[in-house]
């Protein structure tokens, strides 16, 4: 629901915060939500590499004390998958960086500090 027309809008160039977050669609329609991934690279490029196989938008939660480490081995393992890293949603500081793997992981690293929890949402194809 847009809050300047109080209904459903399709406006690219709309800045409500309900409507920011459609700008960011990615384009697969089967989605796995893995929650949090684990700690070892193996085990978090073969979970990726499920949702990769079934051609699906894979979405988790990360740290920010962990989400560097976790870009890298998506870049690494999914050079041409396509990344948006929410940041701090439905909060104040709530923000959205997207690109590839490489393009994100680049700018979360020129930041002083990464602060806040992040949902990540990888597209595959």
């Amino acid at each position: 629901m847009c809050e300047r027309e109080r209904a459903d809008c399709a406006d690219s160039r709309c800045q409500c915060r309900n409507c920011r977050p459609l700008r960011f669609r990615l384009t697969n329609r089967q989605i796995f939500i893995f929650r949090i991934l684990q700690k070892t690279t193996a085990k978090t490029v073969e979970a990726l590499q499920s949702a990769a196989d079934a051609g699906a938008t894979a979405i988790f939660y990360e740290s920010p004390e962990r989400i560097t480490k976790t870009l890298s081995y998506v870049a690494n393992a999914f050079p041409s998958s396509q990344v948006v890293a929410a940041r701090e949603l439905t909060k104040m500081h709530e923000e959205f960086i997207r690109g590839s793997a490489g393009e994100v992981l680049e700018k979360l690293k020129e930041k002083a500090s990464i602060k806040g929890e992040f949902t990540i949402l990888i597209s595959f194809k």
